[in-house]
């Protein structure tokens, strides 16, 4: 029992913690992801410009799948900075 407070009562213990998904390669990822969804919407757009046959479904179904990856990657971006925001507000 003694033990257990002493455990609880140390202020200069560290705790290693390792985080549940590294942040960097999954926002590599979810770039990489965001760029090819647009690159194909974008190739479909300009092969119908152009007269080539692309099923119109196809072509609507890439073109949404963008703007939600992108609208995604808007809503990140958002959250990020009012953590930082908030993060800038705290007294030290």
């Amino acid at each position: 029992m003694i033990n257990a407070i002493e455990a609880i009562a140390q202020p200069n213990m560290v705790i290693n913690t390792q985080p549940a998904v590294e942040i960097v390669p999954a926002a590599t990822g979810f770039v990489e992801q965001l760029n090819q969804s647009v690159s194909a919407s974008s190739q479909l757009l300009s092969d119908m410009a152009t007269g080539k046959t692309v099923p119109t479904h196809e072509l609507m179904l890439s073109l949404e799948m963008a703007r939600q990856h992108l609208q995604l990657a808007v809503e990140v971006r958002n959250k990020l900075v009012d953590a930082y925001q908030e993060l800038m507000r705290m007294q030290m």
